[in-house]
């Protein structure tokens, strides 16, 4: 009896350990994001450039969605080992990179009528603190599979 009293408490934690990583993959990048624009909106407002705000937002939109698609091969794999979690890794970074890149293509176009150069700061930067905060993540999700 105590036995599969003990396995149902281990499939109870595990259950809610994966809710858990799910829930702080998908939040990541959002938080991660939004704080980096925050500080660089105030950063903006501070030295008078507040004329930049569409670049900002525009680049931190884009990062927002990329690190929120790059997150699903992790996501869905989080039952599979770390062997595969290893792979949803490489896949997601491949991912933010490809929805970056295709995203900044489509931002450059005229019609958005963006500053080139501000749009391409801000999108470097805020897709360093996605890269950043999603690899620390990630790292912590896999060393916690078994």
């Amino acid at each position: 009896m105590e036995a599969s009293l003990t396995s149902v408490k281990e499939a109870t934690d595990s259950a809610v350990s994966m809710g858990t990583q799910r829930t702080v993959l998908f939040l990541v990048s959002p938080l991660a994001v939004g704080a980096a624009m925050l500080l660089a909106w105030v950063v903006l407002i501070g030295w008078g450039w507040s004329g930049h705000t569409p670049e900002l937002l525009a680049g931190g939109v884009l990062n927002i969605v990329a690190g929120t698609l790059a997150v699903l091969p992790t996501a869905v794999l989080l039952r599979h080992g770390a062997a595969r979690l290893a792979l949803g890794a490489l896949a997601a970074t491949v991912i933010r990179t490809v929805v970056d890149l295709a995203g900044t293509l489509l931002l450059l176009a005229p019609g958005w009528a963006l500053e080139r150069y501000w749009l391409l700061g801000f999108v470097t930067a805020f897709y360093l603190v996605l890269l950043l905060a999603e690899t620390t993540v990630t790292a912590w999700v896999v060393r916690r599979a078994k």
